[in-house]
Order: C-alpha cells, then sequence, then structure tokens
C-alpha cells in the first residue's frame, strides 16, 4: 500500500519512512487482524523505533502501540509488527506510523488509508467466531440516535446473561465481543434496544455454540466450598482470576474467569506471561506481559497493554519509551538499565519493569506501578540494592 500524508520534514531530516505496509489489501470485514509493517532508513546510527496511531474517518488519532525498538538490515529499519484489529465501526481508518531516533531526536511520519466492512448477512444481524473459542462477535443492525443495545445471551435452560449498553450511532452497524460462556455450549443470542424506558428484542435470536478450551492451555481448576444459592447466577456472577503456581511463577497459569461453580468461561490466551490486573470500563482488560522491548537483556514485565475480551491489543506501551518520557521530566533514576555503566557506580539508578498493578484514571490515563533499581551504599538501605517504587501515567 502507497504511503501518503507525510508530515512536514527539514532538509536535514535523516529519518525516512520507505513503506507502510498491511498483511491483507483493503477492504476487510469488522474484526478481522491486519499486521502492519513499516520500513524506514536512518543515517544516523540509531536504534530507530516505531510507533502507530490510528483513527477512524477525519477523528483524532490516538495511541496504538508506544514506540518500540526497529531490526536493523543491511541499511533498513523494520517496525515490529503491528496487529491491528477493531469492531468499533464500519468505514475508512488511517493508520499512523512514526519514526523516531531518540538520540537525535529526529522523526518522519506517514499514513496509509484501510476500509472495513460490516459483518451483517443482509441488513440483518450475525455471530462469528473469534480466536477466542468462549467469545463469540455479535453484530447488530443500526439502530435509531439517543437509543442503546446490547446483547442478551442464555444456554438451553439458563439464565440469560447480557452485555454493557453500547450507544447506538446511526447508519453504522453495532458490534460486541460477548463473553462469559462455559465451553462446547449452545447459546440463545439477540440484540435488544433500549428506547424512552423501553426494551425492544431482535426479530430473530441467533445460535452460538461455544468452542472447546484449547488441550495445548494448562487451565487451573478450583474447588468450591460453598455452592452458589439458587439465584446466585443471576447478574454478577463472574470472578476474575490470575492465578500463580505455589512456586509464584506467574506465567504457570493464564488469565481466566470462572461461574460461581469454578467453571471456566474465559480466559486470556497469550504467549508472554500476562498479568491480569484490573478490568476496564467498557469490557477490556490492562495486563502486564514479559517481552523484550528496548532493552534486550529484560524480559520481564516489559509491555503494559490494553486488550479486549478477545485477546486483540487495543493499546500497548513499553518500560523502553515510559523512560525516556521520565528523563525527559527530569526523572534521572529513570535511565534504561542497559545504559547504566558496569561495574554500576553508587548512586546508580534505572528503570526495571513494570510491577504487579495498573489501572484507569478518571481522566483516561493509565496509572501504574513500576520497579526503579538503585544502588546504594554498603550498610545503607539494608543492603546495597534497592528497589523503589514509582508510579506514572500515560495518555
Amino acid at each position: 500500500m502507497a504511503v501518503s500524508g507525510f508530515a512536514p520534514t527539514p532538509s536535514c531530516a535523516t529519518v525516512t519512512i520507505l513503506s507502510i505496509t498491511p498483511s491483507a489489501a483493503s477492504p476487510q470485514p469488522l474484526g478481522t487482524p491486519v499486521t502492519w509493517t513499516v520500513a524506514a532508513t536512518d543515517t544516523n546510527p540509531g536504534p530507530l523505533t516505531f510507533q502507530f496511531n490510528t483513527a477512524y474517518g477525519q477523528h483524532a488519532f490516538s495511541l496504538a502501540r508506544d514506540f518500540n525498538v526497529g531490526t536493523p538490515v543491511s541499511g533498513t529499519w523494520t517496525s515490529p509488527a503491528f496487529v491491528w484489529t477493531t469492531i468499533s465501526a464500519e468505514g475508512s481508518y488511517q493508520i499512523q506510523a512514526i519514526a523516531k531516533d531518540f538520540t537525535s531526536g529526529e522523526t518522519a511520519t506517514g499514513t496509509a488509508s484501510f476500509r472495513l466492512t460490516p459483518l451483517l448477512i443482509a441488513g440483518q444481524a450475525a455471530v462469528n467466531q473469534t480466536a477466542n473459542p468462549l467469545v463469540a462477535l455479535f453484530s447488530a443492525p443500526s439502530c435509531a440516535a439517543g437509543s442503546d443495545m446490547r446483547v442478551s445471551f442464555a444456554a438451553t435452560g439458563g439464565n440469560p446473561n447480557r452485555t454493557s449498553w453500547n450507544p447506538c450511532r446511526p447508519p453504522l452497524s453495532m458490534n460486541f465481543y460477548v463473553a462469559g460462556m462455559l465451553a462446547s455450549t449452545t447459546y440463545s443470542m439477540n440484540y435488544q434496544v433500549f428506547t424512552a424506558g423501553t426494551i425492544t428484542d431482535g426479530p430473530t435470536p441467533l445460535n452460538f455454540t461455544s468452542g472447546a478450551l484449547p488441550a495445548k492451555i494448562a487451565f487451573p481448576s478450583f474447588a468450591v466450598a460453598t455452592p452458589p444459592g439458587p439465584h446466585a447466577d443471576i447478574g454478577d456472577s463472574t470472578l476474575l482470576h490470575t492465578v500463580t503456581s505455589p512456586g509464584g511463577r506467574p506465567e504457570a497459569y493464564l488469565p481466566v474467569a470462572t461461574d460461581l461453580n469454578g467453571n471456566i468461561t474465559w480466559y486470556y490466551a497469550s504467549g508472554d506471561s500476562p498479568v491480569l490486573t484490573r478490568p476496564v470500563s467498557g469490557g477490556s482488560m490492562l495486563s502486564l506481559q514479559n517481552g523484550v522491548a528496548w532493552n534486550p537483556a529484560l524480559e520481564y514485565g516489559q509491555y503494559l497493554r490494553e486488550t479486549d475480551l478477545a485477546g486483540n491489543i487495543i493499546r500497548e506501551t513499553n518500560t523502553g519509551i515510559i523512560s525516556q518520557e521520565l528523563l525527559a521530566l527530569g526523572v534521572t533514576d529513570a535511565t534504561p538499565c542497559n545504559q547504566v555503566p558496569n561495574p554500576p557506580l553508587v548512586g546508580t539508578a534505572c528503570l526495571n519493569h513494570f510491577h504487579h498493578d495498573a489501572r484507569q484514571l478518571p481522566n483516561g490515563y493509565t496509572a501504574f506501578l513500576g520497579v526503579i533499581e538503585k544502588l546504594f551504599p554498603p550498610g545503607t538501605q539494608g543492603s546495597t540494592t534497592a528497589s523503589l517504587w514509582t508510579s506514572s501515567a500515560i495518555s
């Protein structure tokens, strides 16, 4: 795909974006994962980092993946893969890529367009599988402005569960990730529209059969000491778990949800040891995850992510860019750990990893805890090394 919309750059700039390439041609149906890759050059030694932002129509760009280091091959830098998936709305999207050399401060910006199409069948509701066998993608036709829509779903003979209400945005279709289902179970699903105090069901319920739990994933088992009462499955009957082994290894199990009988009704499948911190209003989750970011010597707790119920990453930041932003604010203790002297001098400190908690603030920012490692003189702080807790926020 051709690159368009480059921001003006001075003639002395040495960072250049060569291409922004999607893995699939536009258009694609809503919910289709599209992997974006950027190629760029930098006449400075680098490293060159890449950020991805997205915008619907003419709306403002929002962060999708924060700056992370690319890979150099024969003078060309390739960005980390950006897997983009959304069910927000059909229509035209802008994918913005920014390449930045933090040593020289030079940047280049490019954009590419991509169109998503609705999942409706002949204008009527449809339900589709997702990569998570316990999560369905339900699509419904548009509803009137000022109304709200949700999805109601129930197994045969069971009480209904419901998604949150979403405001109608005519003429756009309405799309929901439906989670909280037992494995290998058939559910009846229908949309409901709330208008002026009245709830109206869609004309035809649809059936969806959830998949089996993957055999290759180790799931925890739960012992229920006191069974739930006869009405306990009505309303709030879902428990979220981040489970660790007796040895304290968070990667022993994936985060899961269960009903009050201990049956698994959702899980977050990720290969980089996620630690679920908190749910976010609207149905997404915050998690801390392992993986190499800016510092190839560190892997534990390097990523902070917000993901949807199907496991797709909505936005992501990492310790490398957080370190750069804190240094710009004068927080010298936030130096990247791969940039400190070896052996370190007394008083040396560096930002090591995210640690155990993150939450969304009322203003839309995300607060987190991070660990700063600092070398103290012998006999102080109880040791020659100590961990300091710091908190910050990202928009």
